[in-house]
């Protein structure tokens, strides 16, 4: 289940951003490197956030949705960040370029939309396709099964 939510939640984030995309003026090349780049990005902190503390709120038992969506939100927001830091130095602006892009009102915004957004959707999704439902809890250790 945990592999299924792993490869199918991140795709969230290119189909959301798409009609966002569309709206704007940008060639079909651009489109699909966008997407591209935003598929990677996504899977990249699926691995380094989201499977570490997926795995830390099911140790402690918080399997709440909200807990996802919030934690969804955080990392969108993280990983958005760190996209307005590589992708200038990507295009070998320096850090004159990640200065521009850090201090540019629009960019910021994307910490809420789509960053933060399509992270707590993912987050959510991922939560859907894991959790599991109609499964009685194993006993602990301590407890004695009665047949």
């Amino acid at each position: 289940m945990k592999l299924r939510g792993f490869f199918l939640a991140p795709l969230v984030v290119p189909i959301g951003l798409t009609p966002w995309l569309l709206s704007g003026d940008i060639t079909f090349g651009w489109l699909v490197t966008t997407l591209l780049i935003a598929l990677i990005v996504t899977y990249i902190g699926m691995v380094l956030m989201g499977l570490p503390i997926y795995n830390v709120l099911m140790r402690r038992n918080f399997k709440a949705f909200w807990a996802a969506v919030v934690v969804g939100m955080f990392i969108g927001g993280v990983t958005w960040m760190l996209f307005l830091v590589l992708f200038p130095l990507s295009l070998g602006q320096g850090l004159s370029g990640v200065k521009s892009a850090l201090s540019d009102l629009r960019s910021l915004r994307g910490l809420i939309w789509p960053g933060g957004a399509l992270g707590g959707m993912v987050g959510l999704l991922f939560w859907i396709i894991t959790r599991k439902t109609g499964v009685p809890p194993r006993p602990c250790a301590r407890q004695r099964v009665r047949s």
